[in-house]
């Protein structure tokens, strides 16, 4: 037994929701024009074939994904305590943010400077959900008969 299903599902969405606003505000206003001088100096120019708002909510569907992927990863382990929660956000970021943006450099999609900026906005978006995810996905207890 262990944490119900609609609770990660209710969790992971709430979590992606936090996420996919503080990342827009964040990308967007933060680091709008770093994207705008990434977007310009991309070695790969292409054109992608839907509208800018097609591609914005795609970006933001990721958000929704990664959280749902973390909770539902997260309400299948047994320590619900304060250290292993900030370990297990810092190898959930580096999993998927830092090999991410690397990959994204490598391939010369993305430069840098843009790419560690946005690695490290994911893990300050990601720094309070160590403390609140304990609570939302606590650890089960078996009821008495």
């Amino acid at each position: 037994m262990g944490t119900s299903t609609g609770r990660v599902i209710a969790v992971g969405l709430g979590l992606g929701l936090y996420m996919t606003v503080l990342g827009w505000l964040g990308n967007n206003l933060l680091l709008g024009a770093d994207w705008d001088r990434a977007g310009a100096l991309a070695a790969n120019n292409v054109a992608l074939p839907y509208p800018d708002l097609a591609r914005e909510i795609i970006s933001l569907v990721f958000d929704f994904v990664y959280c749902l992927t973390m909770t539902w990863l997260y309400s299948k382990t047994s320590d619900r305590s304060l250290g292993f929660s900030a370990k297990f956000q810092f190898v959930f970021w580096f999993a998927t943010l830092v090999v991410f943006y690397v990959a994204a450099v490598n391939s010369r999609f993305v430069p840098w400077e843009i790419a560690w900026k946005t690695t490290l906005l994911g893990l300050l978006i990601a720094v309070p959900i160590v403390f609140v995810i304990p609570r939302l996905i606590p650890a089960w207890t078996p009821r008495a008969p």
